[in-house]
C-alpha cells in the first residue's frame, strides 16, 4: 500500500441523535446524549468503524457541565481496534473526579528509533520496515482540589493528585526497524505510578474557547517499590493562551506550549514523542522519542457557516506546528533538531455547540497525514 498516496475521505453517519432531559433539583439540571455511528479514513489507522456515545449534564450558570460520560471505540481494516471511557464529575465546591480507562490494539504502530536525527526511509516505509504491533492499556483516576473560591467556572485554581497505569506488550521480528535495532530502554511492561500536579484555568469556554489561558503542571512518579521494573518520573508543563480579533468575522488566535522531560529507567512507551494527531502534524504518530520533548502549536481559528437545521455549525483553522525531541533541556537549540508543519482543518458541531468533531491534513518535510479528532486540539 502506498502509504503517500492521498486518500478521498469520506464519513458516513448512519444515526446521529442528540437529545436532551431536564431533571428538577434544587437548580435545573440539562442532560443531553449523542449517539454517532460512523465510518472514516485517517492515515495512521486506514479506514474504519467507529462508535461513540456522550452524556453532559449541565447545571444553571456553571460553565462548562457538571457531569460529562463519554465512550468511543472503532476497529479499522489494518486490525486496530480499541475503546476508551472517559468520565468527569464536577462539583459545586469546585472539586472534580476524573477517571480515563483505554485498551487498544493497535497493528501497525511505527518506531523510527530515537533521538531527533533517527532516520525515515520512504522505501523502507512503504515496505512496514517501521511497522510493529502492540497490546497497550492506559488507566488513571484523578481527584481535583479547588484551591479558591468558587464563585465563578471561569476562573478555576486545581490541586490534583491521582493515581495511572500503563502496560504495553508488543509484537516485532529481525526483520523490522524494532526488532534490528532495539532501544536500551524496557520494550515490554507495566508502569505503576502517582501523579500529581496544578491546573489554572481562566478560558471563557472548555470546548470552544476564544479568550482566556489555561496552565497546567504535573509530575509523575513510578517508583520501584511499587511493582515497577525500573524507577522512573517525568515532569509536565503546559500553557494555553486565546484571543480574538475581527477581520472580516471573528477569528480565534490560540497557541500552545508544553514540554515534557523523563528521568530514570522510562519504558519505552512512556518515553515523550512528537508527531501524530495530538502535537505535530504532518508526521507520522511517534515519529520522534526521547527522554524530552518540547512542543508549540498556533491555530487561527473561525466559524464559517451555519445550516438551518439540526443546528449544524460548520468553521476551519490554519495551524503551525513545531517541536524539538532530547535527551534534556540542555541540549535544546533552536534550529538544531526543530521539526516543523503546516496545515489546515474543518470542525461542526451538530445539534450541541459542545459535541465537536475535527479533522486536520498536516504536511511536513517527510510525509503529510490525515487525523479525526473530538474537539479542538487544544
Amino acid at each position: 500500500m502506498n502509504r503517500n498516496r492521498p486518500h478521498p475521505f469520506i464519513t458516513l453517519l448512519f444515526l446521529c441523535s442528540i437529545l436532551s432531559t431536564n431533571v428538577s433539583a434544587q437548580q435545573t439540571d440539562s442532560t443531553r446524549y449523542a449517539f454517532l455511528p460512523g465510518a472514516g479514513f485517517d492515515s495512521d489507522s486506514g479506514l474504519g468503524v467507529a462508535l461513540l456515545f456522550q452524556s453532559i449534564t449541565y447545571r444553571d450558570n456553571r460553565i462548562p457541565y457538571r457531569h460529562l460520560f463519554r465512550m468511543q471505540g472503532g476497529a479499522t481494516l489494518k486490525g486496530n481496534f480499541g475503546i476508551e471511557s472517559n468520565y468527569a464529575n464536577r462539583a459545586e465546591s469546585g472539586n472534580s473526579i476524573d477517571v480515563m480507562l483505554e485498551a487498544e490494539r493497535i497493528e501497525t504502530a511505527f518506531y523510527f528509533g530515537l533521538g531527533s536525527e533517527s532516520t525515515f526511509n520512504s522505501s523502507l516505509w512503504e515496505d512496514g520496515f517501521y511497522d510493529y504491533s502492540r497490546w497497550y492499556i492506559l488507566a488513571h483516576i484523578m481527584h481535583g482540589i479547588s484551591l479558591k473560591p468558587y464563585s465563578s467556572e471561569k476562573n478555576r485554581f486545581i490541586l490534583s493528585y491521582g493515581y495511572q497505569f500503563e502496560y504495553m506488550s508488543a509484537d516485532y521480528s529481525t526483520s523490522n526497524n524494532l526488532g534490528q535495532n532495539p532501544p536500551h530502554y524496557q520494550v515490554n511492561g507495566w508502569s505503576n505510578s502517582f501523579t500529581a500536579g496544578l491546573r489554572l484555568d481562566k478560558r471563557d469556554n472548555e470546548f470552544r474557547p476564544s479568550s482566556g489561558y489555561y496552565l497546567r503542571s504535573k509530575i509523575t512518579l513510578a517508583p520501584g517499590v511499587i511493582s515497577n521494573s525500573n524507577a522512573h518520573a517525568k515532569f509536565f508543563t503546559e500553557f494555553n493562551w486565546y484571543t480574538s480579533f475581527h477581520l472580516f468575522r471573528e477569528i480565534v488566535f490560540a497557541s500552545r506550549l508544553r514540554t515534557i522531560q523523563a528521568i530514570g529507567d522510562t519504558p519505552l512507551f512512556a518515553l515523550p514523542y512528537l508527531g501524530g494527531q495530538y502535537d505535530v502534524r504532518g508526521y507520522p504518530l511517534e515519529r520522534f522519542r526521547d527522554k524530552g520533548a518540547t512542543s508549540y502549536n498556533l491555530e487561527l481559528r473561525t466559524w464559517l457557516f451555519s445550516l438551518p437545521f439540526w443546528e449544524i455549525n460548520i468553521g476551519g483553522q490554519l495551524f503551525a506546528d513545531g517541536g524539538w525531541v532530547y535527551t534534556d533541556l540542555s541540549e535544546i537549540k533552536p534550529l538544531d533538531g526543530h521539526k516543523w508543519s503546516l496545515g489546515f482543518g474543518g470542525i461542526c458541531n451538530v445539534f450541541n455547540p459542545d459535541f465537536l468533531v475535527r479533522t486536520d491534513f498536516g504536511f511536513s518535510d517527510e510525509t503529510w497525514r490525515m487525523t479525526i479528532g473530538l474537539g479542538y486540539l487544544f
